[in-house]
């Protein structure tokens, strides 16, 4: 997908100035969601211990409109066995139900991914 397509279609009502060179959190509603502190906290921890997790996300459309994503995560290592960054994908699943064999094609291009960078 190319960043327009992404401007347009994932984040629509969107405009490129108001995305771009912004941190992703403006997506984020303004009042924190209490079931999703858990999957915030996993999230940090998972990112300072260097542990691949997976977490459902809620975010905002300008228009107000809630929109979900699948958040998957898994650290990279150099040769060194030194966590250097982490790795991510990002999945709408406001309308289409995420099944197990969506789930393990998002960890499997993961596992792909990192291995491609190190």
């Amino acid at each position: 997908m190319r960043n327009s397509d992404f401007i347009s279609s994932f984040v629509a009502q969107f405009n490129r100035p108001d995305i771009i060179g912004k941190n992703c959190k403006f997506l984020q509603p303004v009042k924190e969601i209490s079931k999703e502190i858990p999957q915030h906290t996993l999230m940090v921890k998972s990112l300072r211990e260097a542990l691949p997790t997976s977490i459902i996300i809620t975010n905002i459309k300008k228009s107000g409109t809630k929109f979900y994503n699948l958040l998957s995560l898994k650290p990279i290592f150099d040769t060194e066995n030194n966590y250097i960054f982490c790795m991510g994908i990002q999945t709408e699943i406001t309308h289409d139900a995420i099944n197990e064999t969506d789930s393990q094609n998002i960890i499997e291009l993961l596992n792909v991914l990192c291995n491609i960078i190190v």
